[in-house]
């Protein structure tokens, strides 16, 4: 039984991005368990990390451990000589200090994307303006931020063509790349065009293609002198003591990465075929997919009510966004979907 008829609000009065399994099991105590949350472009199968030591909590990383740590990032991402990994607790602390470090500025958003982005940047006493493409960035913009592949509708830009565009920009805008979900299509970083521009700053994560990311490990790619800026702003101990010492081998292991890259992308080719039977689907990557239907408020309360929760929004009320669900969800999530009654 459905306990609400109209489009549920998620932690209203607070930015959604995902995560709503306490929200249903509140507010739909009769939906099934346990919650499958679908809401989120976290990996499923997420990287398997070794048992932990205690003794990681009662110390902080050594200088070696960090270094250790930052060269993984180096080496994993491709930086060459001149580009500087900055670790940081999570990627809103990296926004976070870009923004208020810097004078007040035209910032040109390329959306609708990641909503932290704008927030943080207006927080901070910016003039932000959100345009829907990259040729629609006005010259004059002096911060340029995209992610790319984009959130939610995973949109992409191949690298030089981002390059030439702000070529002719005379201000030479600092150029922000959120590179989130990029470890699923490594051929459209932006690293290796970045070397001989000291204005981009390059955004990656652990969270979604690892699936760790409850770890809250983030790094930023660039040039002196913002590294060192965002070094201080990060502190001499930004991760924590066990992240640091997974990071290395983690970021090592090829093996895992080409597996999961493929699981991904044939299990994600199969739920797009499941959710073609009742959605138009308008933008994906291996690990979310965004779909357009007339009654996405009906569609997202009934899911709720089946205890699977998937992105809303509501400044685009015909879309949700479904996350990947594994193989042992996929028979009930089936079951859901099929039971809705328009």
């Amino acid at each position: 039984m459905l306990h609400h008829k109209t489009q549920p609000t998620l932690f209203p009065g607070e930015p959604q991005h995902g995560a709503a399994t306490q929200w249903i099991s509140a507010h739909y105590p009769d939906a099934p368990r346990p919650v499958i949350d679908l809401s989120t472009g976290i990996n499923p199968y997420p990287y398997t990390l070794p048992p932990v030591d205690e003794a990681l909590y009662h110390r902080l990383a050594d200088p070696q451990e960090m270094q250790a740590a930052r060269e993984a990032c180096r080496i994993y991402y491709g930086v060459g000589e001149k580009a500087v990994p900055v670790l940081a607790s999570g990627m809103q602390p990296l926004i976070f200090a870009l923004a208020a470090t810097r004078p007040p500025s035209r910032v040109a958003i390329i959306g609708p994307t990641y909503g932290e982005h704008k927030r943080v940047w207006e927080a901070c006493g910016h003039a932000v303006q959100e345009v829907t493409a990259l040729a629609d960035v006005p010259p004059s913009a002096e911060v340029v931020v995209l992610c790319n592949p984009n959130n939610p509708t995973g949109r992409c830009y191949p690298p030089e063509f981002i390059r030439e565009h702000l070529a002719g920009f005379k201000n030479k805008p600092l150029l922000v790349i959120d590179e989130s979900f990029a470890d699923l299509k490594p051929e459209m970083s932006f690293v290796p065009q970045m070397e001989s521009l000291p204005n981009a700053v390059i955004l990656r994560s652990l969270g979604k293609f690892f699936g760790v990311a409850g770890m809250r490990v983030s790094i930023a790619l660039c040039h002196e002198p913002i590294a060192r800026m965002l070094e201080v702003a990060v502190g001499p101990w930004p991760i924590s003591t066990p992240a640091c010492c997974w990071l290395p081998a983690m970021l090592a292991d090829g093996a895992w990465r080409e597996r999961t890259r493929k699981q991904l992308s044939e299990e994600s080719a199969a739920w797009q075929n499941i959710l073609k039977q009742y959605f138009t689907i308008i933008g994906a990557t291996d690990l979310f997919i965004l779909v357009q239907v007339e009654r996405a408020g009906a569609w997202h309360e009934w899911l709720a009510s089946q205890g699977i929760a998937v992105r809303n929004f509501h400044e685009h009320p015909a879309w949700l966004r479904f996350g990947l669900p594994t193989g042992g969800q996929l028979p009930r999530v089936a079951a859901a979907l099929q039971g809705f009654e328009p």
